[in-house]
């Protein structure tokens, strides 16, 4: 009954709890006063007083002026802090000297010594009852809260464990740190462990969350929490500024959730600014797939480098409609030298590009548009070689009829021995570009070829970022199965960057880094969220039966998926000047041999014949295995 009324008491309205606080303020200031009177008069006579109650009348209106005056009740009571000593100090001081006014009054019968005591009274009183409420607070959230450990015991660790302890969402419970001077001391109350000696700690101790202080490198972690094959489950985020926080909650903009993306991703290369400025400034780029994922990233970096004119294609009126309101809103873009010229259609349809191209001194072609998800592929092939294939062809078509300087073609690993009709409409892609380059002079054809990029709509990472919010399961296709994995940005400045490399009929491939298992993706994103993952077959060994568990499901391959990704035909990469760009050689298709296939391709579509195209797509130079 007692908590329910506390309960209810906290979950009033704010201008309810400021009305009850100001009131209990009051009554203590006097009981504060009545006390101060009763311990220098040894008596309660002068409660008789008429002199004493006009005091009384008094000091009430000066103590809530005083305490608006000094921000009193604009702190949150479960957020205080140290500071907040001060204000009350200042309060009962104003307080205190207009008692020290009517004590030199004979009129009011004031012993000089009450308002010293009363001093010290009312600071006791005043901050001891914020002090029990925030008390009564805490102890009423207690088994809400989440016991975390703070990785970092520095200067900015000793400022989250302040917060910390007045916050209703987390409870403190150690201190994690790689500093030898640092391991082994206490820092208010917590110890300090070093963190790969003592990841038991985690467990023993229940920890769910780990808060990691920007003084520390995700690289710290990395390797006892996402390369070590059974983790503890942990929600790991990061605290981007302490020092700021005044609402320590869930939401705050000050915790950033470490992603799996953070920690799995390499040692960053910096990408060369002067490089793609010289690419790109003051040239006219268009942009097929402007509003897909590479698409629309490559828009968001070249618009960085000045160039004269961006004309962003897409068939997608909305994706269409996104990225340019988003780069018409970006800070350093400059509507008075940059033009965005937003075109809907499709590469499908030649007319519209011949038009486009006519009316515009078209630079620099960056061909990203494609049907890129494996699965929708295979239920519409005949629509995905129309615009993966024809599509491609009509691009290159009117970038060599109007000089087009430089084509960028932005392939895929599935193009390598392809396994479904995605891979293989990508690889006859690079196969038009290099027979254009092969016949041609005038445009530098070339192709950029890599693996999954995180964060990609057909990327596996955000459908598992899905199933986890759902409580899974997770679907893997296969425990074998790997890939290749790049942050979206760095496949994007790497495209933009190899553009400078081309010389014509190039193929390069970006270092994608270790091929990494989706198993074992799956099994740390389920960590990283402070869940167990489990397989059907293994749930009865879980170690952590207690804590939320998450399945994950083998579904069995799909038609046309690989259990492994490569990146070229034959193993001999050659290293260029940019040290994550490679090269690689690959027989050109003859030019006749090239017409041929392209007609025949067309004509499989319009007679919708699947028999015949597969066989198209088995040729040597494609290699389409199904």
């Amino acid at each position: 009954m007692i908590l329910n009324f506390f309960n209810n008491l906290f979950n009033l309205n704010r201008k309810f709890k400021k009305s009850i606080i100001i009131s209990l303020d009051v009554f203590i200031i006097l009981i504060s006063l009545i006390i101060s009177m009763n311990l220098r008069l040894d008596s309660y006579y002068f409660l008789n007083d008429q002199n004493f109650l006009i005091s009384f009348l008094l000091i009430i209106p000066v103590c809530i002026l005083s305490n608006l005056y000094f921000e009193l009740y604009i702190p949150v009571i479960r957020f205080i802090s140290g500071n907040f000593i001060k204000t009350i100090f200042k309060c009962t001081f104003v307080l205190s000297f207009l008692l020290i006014i009517l004590s030199n009054i004979s009129f009011f019968s004031i012993p000089r010594t009450v308002p010293f005591i009363f001093l010290i009274l009312s600071f006791i009183m005043i901050g001891g009852l914020r002090v029990l409420i925030k008390l009564i607070y805490n102890n009423l959230n207690h088994k809400k809260r989440k016991n975390v450990a703070v990785f970092g015991a520095k200067r900015e660790g000793r400022e989250l464990l302040s917060i910390l302890y007045q916050s209703s969402i987390y409870n403190p419970i150690l201190f994690f740190e790689e500093d030898k001077t640092i391991i082994g001391s206490e820092i208010n109350g917590l110890k300090v462990y070093s963190f790969k000696k003592n990841l038991n700690l985690l467990s023993k101790y229940k920890i769910e969350t780990l808060l990691i202080t920007s003084e520390t490198p995700l690289s710290k972690i990395k390797k006892y929490i996402i390369d070590e094959p059974d983790n503890y489950p942990l929600e790991i985020k990061s605290v981007l500024d302490p020092s700021s926080l005044f609402d320590f909650s869930e939401n705050s903009k000050l915790i950033k959730e470490v992603t799996i993306e953070d920690l799995l991703n390499r040692k960053p290369i910096k990408p060369d600014l002067e490089l793609m400025k010289k690419n790109v400034f003051n040239k006219v780029i268009f942009v097929s797939g402007s509003g897909g994922s590479i698409g629309s990233e490559i828009c968001r970096e070249i618009i960085n480098f000045s160039p004269r004119k961006i004309i962003l294609f897409d068939h997608s009126e909305f994706l269409l409609y996104k990225i340019y309101e988003e780069i018409k809103s970006k800070p350093n873009f400059n509507h008075s030298k940059i033009i965005i010229q937003p075109i809907l259609g499709s590469i499908q349809n030649y007319n519209l590009l011949d038009t486009t191209f006519k009316e515009n001194q078209i630079s620099i072609v960056f061909h990203a548009a494609a049907y890129k998800h494996v699965d929708l592929v295979e239920k519409n092939i005949f629509e995905s070689v129309k615009n993966n294939i024809l599509g491609t062809e009509f691009i290159c078509n009117v970038s060599y009829k109007y000089n087009v300087k430089n084509f960028i073609l932005v392939s895929s690993d599935k193009a390598v021995r392809p396994t479904n009709f995605m891979g293989a409409t990508k690889r006859v892609s690079e196969l038009i570009c290099q027979s254009y380059k092969a016949n041609v002079k005038k445009t530098k054809f070339s192709i950029v070829r890599f693996g999954n990029v995180m964060g990609s709509s057909g990327s596996v990472i955000p459908k598992f970022e899905e199933q986890i919010k759902t409580g899974g399961p997770l679907t893997v296709t296969n425990k074998t199965v790997t890939r290749f994995f790049m942050t979206i940005q760095e496949a994007a400045q790497l495209v933009i960057q190899s553009m400078s490399l081309a010389k014509g009929n190039d193929i390069f491939i970006l270092d994608m880094g270790k091929p990494i298992k989706i198993l074992e993706l799956a099994k740390k994103m389920i960590f990283l969220k402070g869940f167990t993952p489990f397989l059907d077959e293994n749930r009865e060994n879980s170690t952590y039966k207690k804590r939320k568990n998450i399945k994950i499901k083998i579904t069995g391959l799909k038609r046309g998926e690989k259990l492994y990704e490569e990146l070229m035909f034959e193993n001999h990469p050659i290293k260029t000047i940019h040290p994550r760009i490679f090269s690689v050689n690959e027989k050109n298709m003859l030019l006749p041999e090239y017409k041929k296939l392209i007609k025949e391709l067309e004509l499989c579509c319009i007679e919708n014949d699947l028999v015949r195209l597969k066989d198209l797509l088995k040729h040597p130079y494609i290699q389409l295995n199904k």
